[in-house]
């Protein structure tokens, strides 16, 4: 049944014209590009550190999951289940690796989404980022690139990571000390989950002499989110310690400060500095640093910088 919602889903977009299937194309590039993270960056640095803090809990959390899904479920891309599906062309260059659950859907919800729910008690909020997630999450069927089941199941993993990210949360807060329980257990799990995608099988699948999906990406793709979730747990566990900033009661000048340090700052290290590692570290190091920093700077470090800034700017 999934492939034929794809196969009627890709008559509409041959009927639809080239313009509407470009127009799905950007919408769900725009959920995976890295610039797409300075959304909940923003939020986090410049106007409700809580709010902003839970979707990139959430989507630390969740890449990390999603990723060992994806490992452990290996399962193929629907035009290689029936080659009857034309994927859109323009989509094909991010519908790479396993199909189940969908990345971009994941992306979507626990980013974007974690902001709808963080402020569902009004209204304008939840019903944009909802809608907005629905339309990745439908562009995914729509492109060609995922099954319905790939789009659902990320939609229900994700909620689940934002509700239990918002628990965890608030199970830290209520007593001193377990900041350091939670870091010291996300640590180990990001370490078994390395190991685990490193050392199990992976179908090796050849067609016409071009293998379907190479298994090193895959892993590859583990290490930049066990590098996400690393960064983003050491940089948490320091911020609450050493720095503990406060949205509440800042202006709009001071916003802005917040906003361009914070971008300088994570922009350099993953464009420049984290890329670099590349460079002479292996396939699986280079990433798992680069991401790694990326998340520790957007948490602790572009906090203590811009922190060391306004008391320079704003101090009396």
């Amino acid at each position: 049944m999934d492939i034929d919602i794809l196969l009627w889903l890709q008559d509409l977009r041959l009927a639809a014209g080239p313009a509407v299937e470009h127009a799905f194309v950007l919408l769900s590039s725009l959920s995976i590009n890295a610039l797409f993270l300075l959304v909940p960056f923003g939020i986090y640095w410049c106007f409700d550190k809580a709010k902003g803090f839970l979707a990139i809990a959430s989507f630390a959390m969740a890449n990390a999951s999603n990723q060992l899904v994806k490992n452990t479920a290996t399962v193929y891309r629907p035009w290689i289940r029936d080659a009857r599906i034309q994927p859109a062309a323009e989509a094909l260059g991010e519908a790479t690796g396993y199909s189940f659950p969908s990345g971009h859907t994941v992306t979507a919800t626990t980013t974007i989404g974690a902001l709808g729910w963080a402020w569902r008690k009004r209204v304008w909020p939840l019903v944009l980022t909802v809608l907005y997630v629905l339309l990745v999450a439908f562009s995914r069927n729509f492109l060609g690139c995922h099954t319905p089941q790939d789009v659902l199941v990320a939609l229900v993993e994700s909620c689940l990571v934002i509700w239990f990210t918002s628990r965890l949360i608030t199970w830290v807060d209520a007593a001193e000390g377990r900041d350091l329980i939670v870091l010291v257990a996300g640590l180990v799990l990001v370490v078994a989950f390395l190991v685990y995608v490193t050392v199990k099988p992976y179908p090796i699948d050849y067609v016409d002499g071009k293998l379907l999906v190479d298994p090193a990406k895959m892993t590859v793709d583990c290490f930049k989110a066990g590098g996400c979730a690393a960064g983003f747990l050491v940089g948490w566990f320091m911020e609450r310690r050493l720095v503990g900033f406060s949205t509440e009661g800042i202006g709009a000048k001071q916003r802005v400060l917040r906003f361009v340090v914070g971008a300088v700052v994570v922009l350099l290290f993953h464009l420049v500095i984290g890329k670099a590692f590349s460079a002479f570290l292996g396939e699986f190091a280079a990433p798992l640093l680069r991401y790694g920093l990326t998340f520790f700077c957007a948490v602790f470090l572009a906090p203590l910088a811009f922190s060391l800034v306004e008391k320079r700017a704003f101090s009396k």
